[in-house]
C-alpha cells in the first residue's frame, strides 16, 4: 500500500492554507517555474532538501494561528497514519516549535518516499528477472545449437558439392592441404556468428560497428582454419597411433589434442580487436581446458559402445565435434559478453 506521507502531500495541504498559491511561492520564494513546484506537489519529481527552509518561512508567513493549527493537526494524521516507525512519530508530534515540526516532517517525508520508491523499484526489477532469465536462457540454448548445427550443414554441403568423402572424421577420413583450413573457417563462421547474436548489444560497445563484427567474424574463422590446418598436417594422429597405445586412450589423447588446437587459435581474434579489454588468460586457459577434456571424455565415452569400429568412429567423429562446438560457442559467449573473469589479469593494455 502506498503511504500518505509524502512531500507532495504535505504541501498540497500547505497551500490549502495559506494566503498566496504555489505560483507565488515558485516566483517569489524558490525563484523558479511553477511547473516544477506542482510536479512536486504530484510527486512526480523529487523534492529538493535545500528548500526546506524556504517552504517553513513560507508557511510562517502565509497561515495564520487559527490555519496553522488545523494544518499541523491535518498534517499529524497522516504522519500517524505513516510506516515511520514509532519513535520518529512521537519525535515528530511532541516537537513544539511550528518551524522545526515542518522541518522535521519534510525531511522524513521526503526519507519515506524515496525509500518507497526504491523499494518498488526493486521489486519490479525482481518481478522482471525470471521472465528475462527464461528468454535469455532460451536464445543461448538454440544459439548454441544452432552453431554446430549450421556448420555441419554447410560441410556436408560442400563435401557433396566437391566430391569429397571427409564427413566424420577418423583415422584415413580426415581433411589434409587447403581442405582441412576450408573445414575450420567453414566450423568457425557459425560459433562467432551465433554468439556475436546471443551478446546484448551493450556488452559489446567496441564492437558495435559492422565492420569491425565483420572483422572479427573472419579473423576468428580463419585462425581457426589455421588451427584444423595445424592438426590435420603436422601429423599428430599418426606419431600417436604409432606408440600403439590402447583404442581408447590413443582416441582420447587426440581428440584432446584436436579441441585444444582448434579452441586456441581462434581466441586470439577476440584479444586483438578487444584490446582495451583486460585479459584474463588464466580463466581462458581453464575453459580451453574445459573444451578439451570435454572432447576426450567424449571420445572415450564411444569407445564404450559396443558397435563396429567403423560405425564407432563415425558417432566418434560427429559426438565430438558436437560437444566441441557447444564448448567452443559458451566460451566465445562469455569473452564476448565480459563474464569470463580473473582476480589476476595476466595483460591489461
Amino acid at each position: 500500500m502506498a503511504d500518505g506521507l509524502t512531500p507532495g502531500s504535505i504541501l498540497k495541504t500547505l497551500f490549502l492554507y495559506t494566503k498566496e498559491n504555489a505560483p507565488y511561492f515558485a516566483k517569489y520564494k524558490i525563484f523558479c517555474d511553477e511547473s516544477l513546484v506542482y510536479k512536486w506537489m504530484r510527486d512526480a519529481v523529487p523534492l529538493p532538501k535545500q528548500h526546506i527552509p524556504a517552504i517553513v518561512d513560507f508557511a510562517v508567513e502565509q497561515i495564520d494561528n487559527t490555519n496553522l493549527n488545523e494544518f499541523r493537526d491535518s498534517v499529524e494524521t497522516s504522519l500517524l497514519q505513516s510506516s515511520l516507525s514509532k519513535q520518529v512519530k512521537e519525535a515528530i508530534v511532541t516537537t513544539e516549535d511550528f518551524c522545526e515540526f515542518l522541518r522535521l516532517i519534510l525531511e522524513n517525508a521526503i526519507f519515506l518516499h524515496k525509500s518507497t520508491k526504491l523499494q518498488k523499484r526493486k521489486h519490479d526489477e525482481i518481478d522482471s528477472i525470471p521472465v528475462y532469465r527464461t528468454k535469455t536462457l532460451t536464445r543461448l540454448i538454440v544459439y548454441a545449437l544452432l552453431a554446430p548445427l549450421v556448420g555441419g550443414a554447410i560441410w556436408a554441403s560442400v563435401n557433396r558439392l566437391l566430391g569429397l568423402h571427409y564427413y566424420m572424421g577418423g583415422s584415413g577420413n580426415e581433411p589434409t592441404g587447403g581442405f582441412s583450413m576450408l573445414w575450420g573457417v567453414i566450423a568457425g563462421v557459425p560459433i562467432i556468428c551465433f554468439a556475436l547474436l546471443a551478446t546484448l548489444p551493450s556488452e559489446t560497445k567496441e564492437l558495435s560497428t559492422p565492420q569491425k563484427r565483420f572483422l572479427l567474424i573472419l579473423l576468428y574463422s580463419l585462425l581457426e582454419g589455421i588451427g584444423a590446418f595445424v592438426f590435420y598436417n603436422s601429423g599428430f594422429r599418426a606419431a600417436i597411433e604409432d606408440l600403439h597405445f590402447v583404442y581408447g586412450v590413443r582416441e582420447f589423447i587426440i581428440a584432446f589434442i584436436y579441441a585444444f588446437l582448434l579452441s586456441l587459435f581462434p581466441v586470439f581474434a577476440l584479444f586483438v580487436l578487444r584490446a582495451h579489454i583486460r585479459i584474463h588468460w588464466r580463466s581462458i586457459f581453464k575453459w580451453i581446458l574445459i573444451c578439451s577434456l570435454a572432447s576426450s571424455l567424449t571420445a572415450l565415452g564411444t569407445w564404450m559402445i559396443g558397435l563396429p569400429e567403423a560405425e564407432v568412429s563415425q558417432m566418434r567423429g560427429f559426438a565430438v565435434a558436437l560437444v566441441l562446438r557447444l564448448c567452443m560457442f559458451a566460451m566465445v559467449y562469455l569473452i564476448l559478453s565480459n563474464r569470463i573473469q580473473n582476480k589476476t589479469p595476466v595483460c591489461a593494455s
